[in-house]
Protein backbone atom coordinates (compact mmCIF):
# COMPACT_ATOMS: atom_id res chain seq x y z
CA UNK A 1 0.00 0.00 0.00
CA UNK A 2 2.96 2.30 -0.33
CA UNK A 3 2.31 5.57 -2.15
CA UNK A 4 -1.47 5.24 -1.77
CA UNK A 5 -3.09 8.44 -0.54
CA UNK A 6 -6.49 8.14 1.08
CA UNK A 7 -8.75 10.95 2.27
CA UNK A 8 -8.43 11.41 6.05
CA UNK A 9 -12.17 10.70 6.53
CA UNK A 10 -11.87 7.24 5.02
CA UNK A 11 -8.60 6.24 6.68
CA UNK A 12 -10.09 5.22 10.04
CA UNK A 13 -12.88 3.21 8.39
CA UNK A 14 -10.39 1.55 6.02
CA UNK A 15 -8.08 0.54 8.88
CA UNK A 16 -10.99 -0.68 10.99
CA UNK A 17 -12.19 -2.99 8.21
CA UNK A 18 -8.67 -4.34 7.65
CA UNK A 19 -8.15 -4.97 11.38
CA UNK A 20 -11.45 -6.88 11.57
CA UNK A 21 -10.42 -9.00 8.57
CA UNK A 22 -6.95 -9.67 9.98
CA UNK A 23 -8.28 -10.65 13.42
CA UNK A 24 -10.68 -13.14 11.84
CA UNK A 25 -7.97 -14.57 9.59
CA UNK A 26 -5.28 -15.15 12.23
CA UNK A 27 -7.37 -15.64 15.37
CA UNK A 28 -6.00 -19.15 16.03
CA UNK A 29 -2.43 -18.29 15.07
CA UNK A 30 -1.69 -15.82 17.88
CA UNK A 31 -0.10 -17.06 21.10
CA UNK A 32 -1.31 -16.04 24.55
CA UNK A 33 1.42 -13.39 24.89
CA UNK A 34 0.50 -11.83 21.53
CA UNK A 35 -3.20 -11.88 22.43
CA UNK A 36 -2.41 -10.11 25.70
CA UNK A 37 -0.35 -7.44 23.91
CA UNK A 38 -3.08 -7.01 21.29
CA UNK A 39 -5.70 -6.46 24.00
CA UNK A 40 -3.68 -3.58 25.45
CA UNK A 41 -3.61 -1.60 22.19
CA UNK A 42 -5.94 1.39 22.11
CA UNK A 43 -6.40 2.31 18.43
CA UNK A 44 -7.13 0.44 15.23
CA UNK A 45 -3.97 1.85 13.68
CA UNK A 46 -1.88 0.32 16.49
CA UNK A 47 -3.77 -2.97 16.17
CA UNK A 48 -3.20 -3.05 12.42
CA UNK A 49 0.54 -2.35 12.82
CA UNK A 50 0.82 -5.02 15.54
CA UNK A 51 -0.96 -7.66 13.47
CA UNK A 52 1.01 -6.77 10.35
CA UNK A 53 4.26 -7.36 12.24
CA UNK A 54 3.21 -10.88 13.20
CA UNK A 55 4.74 -13.61 11.05
CA UNK A 56 1.52 -15.62 11.11
CA UNK A 57 -0.33 -12.73 9.45
CA UNK A 58 1.69 -13.13 6.27
CA UNK A 59 1.25 -16.90 6.31
CA UNK A 60 -2.54 -16.73 6.55
CA UNK A 61 -3.75 -13.60 4.81
CA UNK A 62 -4.20 -13.45 1.06
CA UNK A 63 -4.52 -9.93 -0.29
CA UNK A 64 -7.06 -9.63 -3.06
CA UNK A 65 -6.39 -7.12 -5.81
CA UNK A 66 -8.66 -4.09 -5.62
CA UNK A 67 -8.88 -3.58 -9.35
CA UNK A 68 -10.35 -5.42 -12.27
CA UNK A 69 -8.04 -6.47 -15.04
CA UNK A 70 -8.37 -5.57 -18.65
CA UNK A 71 -11.13 -7.20 -20.61
CA UNK A 72 -10.76 -7.93 -24.31
CA UNK A 73 -14.55 -7.91 -24.73
CA UNK A 74 -14.97 -4.50 -23.09
CA UNK A 75 -12.08 -3.09 -25.10
CA UNK A 76 -13.55 -4.41 -28.38
CA UNK A 77 -17.03 -3.09 -27.55
CA UNK A 78 -15.67 0.33 -26.64
CA UNK A 79 -13.50 0.46 -29.78
CA UNK A 80 -16.49 -0.43 -31.98
CA UNK A 81 -18.62 2.29 -30.38
CA UNK A 82 -15.90 4.88 -30.95
CA UNK A 83 -15.40 3.75 -34.54
CA UNK A 84 -19.14 3.97 -35.23
CA UNK A 85 -19.29 7.41 -33.65
CA UNK A 86 -16.32 8.61 -35.72
CA UNK A 87 -17.82 7.14 -38.90
CA UNK A 88 -21.07 9.01 -38.33
CA UNK A 89 -19.21 12.18 -37.39
CA UNK A 90 -16.91 12.14 -40.44
CA UNK A 91 -19.18 10.79 -43.19
CA UNK A 92 -22.64 11.94 -42.16
CA UNK A 93 -22.17 15.52 -41.08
Amino acid sequence: MANVKMPEDDTADFISKKVDYMVQAIRGSLGDDAKSQFGKLSSDAERFAFLWDQTSTHDVIVLEPEFSGKSADKARTHREKVQNYMYVLVYHT
